[in-house]
């Protein structure tokens, strides 16, 4: 009896064992490799190193079957690459593809909660840059006087912001400064016919034209009637060399002595001209489309002798 119960016991102490071995390898082998791996992964989503947590996740997987630990695969691939996008998008700036890097920030996913929060106001951020990059090549080629170049610029700001004030002041400068070139173009072929005009008479007559001097064309203004009647009887009324006039070009300069007159009180719109070869005078009167040119005589008789 006594040996029986002994060998009872011993076959109890073998079982216990035998299921302590196996307990213990399970636990070795399957258990604590598995809560190593959880461990890492979870530490490794916290300093956002989600590669790294995803296949620590899917090395855990295969120790133990977790429909859990699915979706924190998921989860770890998604903000992979949402991370990605943004640190993409960050690159882009630098570069300045603005237009780019608003793409991209709005790929970035809204699980994404740190980056996405951020990745809204980056896009404000480069919708000011481009706009103020833009911005600042339009006023380059105005003054460049590239006016179609200048207006691309304009219409890349206006697909994002169509009512940018902005916009509108440098449209109307470009508006300005077409105009005032068309105003100098049409006053320059003005005088440049009449020289025309001129020069071929003097070849006709085979007279060969000279340069007069400044004191000779003043004097050609002390003593045309025409002048003296623009100019009245008031002694403080007079002329002088003009210093500016806008609406005259340089090639006008070249040719012609420019006069304007007036008194300390009052400056005519109009200027004189002596036409340093011929001696001839005319008159430049400005417009709002342009410039007139006619001669003396021709304004002259249009006011009171």
């Amino acid at each position: 009896m006594v040996n029986i119960k002994i060998k009872l016991l011993k076959s109890l102490i073998g079982v216990l064992i035998i299921f302590t071995v196996i307990g213990s390898y399970y636990y070795l082998s399957k258990i604590k490799p598995y809560n190593q791996l959880m461990t890492s992964a979870n530490k490794s989503m916290d300093k956002e190193d989600y590669g790294k947590a995803e296949t620590l996740y899917e090395d855990a997987l295969s120790l133990k079957k977790d429909s859990s630990l699915n979706k924190k695969i998921e989860l770890a691939k998604l903000l992979n690459k949402s991370k990605g996008i943004y640190e993409s998008a960050i690159k882009q700036i630098d570069n300045k593809e603005y237009l780019v890097a608003i793409d991209s920030f709005k790929k970035v996913d809204n699980k994404d909660t740190k980056r996405y929060t951020i990745s809204k106001s980056k896009i404000s951020e480069c919708t000011k840059l481009y706009i103020s990059d833009n911005l600042e090549s339009a006023k380059e080629n105005l003054a460049n006087g590239k006016f179609v170049e200048a207006n691309k610029y304009l219409t890349n700001i206006l697909k994002l912001d169509v009512n940018n004030k902005d916009v509108k002041v440098v449209q109307k400068a470009i508006i300005e400064a077409i105009q005032r070139q068309k105003d100098e173009v049409a006053m320059v072929a003005a005088l440049a016919k009449v020289k025309a005009a001129d020069e071929a008479k003097a070849k006709a007559a085979k007279v060969t034209p000279k340069i007069i001097t400044l004191i000779e064309a003043e004097n050609i203004l002390n003593t045309n009637k025409y002048v003296i009647s623009i100019l009245g009887t008031d002694s403080k009324t007079k002329y002088w060399v003009a210093s500016d006039s806008n609406y005259v070009s340089a090639e006008v300069r070249n040719n012609y002595y420019i006069f304007s007159y007036g008194s300390d009180e009052w400056e005519a719109d109009s200027n004189i001209c002596v036409d340093k070869k011929t001696g001839k005078l005319y008159m430049a009167i400005p417009s709002d489309t342009g410039s007139t040119i006619m001669t003396i005589e021709d304004f002259a008789s249009r006011i009171p002798i």
